[in-house]
């Protein structure tokens, strides 16, 4: 059994997903029914997104979290194929954002732990 968040976008990606595993869903955002159910064994392991979990479980003794990622959740910016113009300059602006070291500062400064920068290099289209 693996622990989830109700209607997290990894728990219903899960759901879709597992064929030899069931969940067990929460709605709790401070996610300590997942350590409780962690601690006691009810679940083998709770997935979640990075942050919420470093931070819900940071107090929890006896729980580890893999480094892995199984599921990635790119992000992206959408402009209307008609104005490329718009994406030159948000590309343009990002690649100096990423250069001048600002978005790796504003996630130092946020306190969210295991969230990165993704490469420039990254981005898929």
């Amino acid at each position: 059994m693996i622990g989830i968040k109700t209607e997290d976008s990894v728990g219903v990606w899960l759901q879709q997903h597992l064929t030899a595993a069931r969940v067990r869903a929460t709605p709790d955002y401070t996610l300590r029914d997942a350590v409780q159910w962690l601690q006691n064994g009810e679940v083998v392991a709770f997935a979640g997104g990075r942050q919420r979990l470093s931070s819900g479980t940071r107090d929890a003794p006896g729980l580890r979290m893999l480094e892995d990622n199984f599921y990635g959740v790119p992000q992206s910016i959408a402009v209307p194929l008609d104005h490329p113009d718009r994406l030159r300059a948000i590309e343009a602006t990002l690649a100096e954002m990423r250069s001048s070291g600002f978005l790796v500062d504003s996630i130092a400064r946020s306190g969210i732990e295991g969230l990165t920068v993704a490469p420039a290099d990254a981005r898929q289209r």
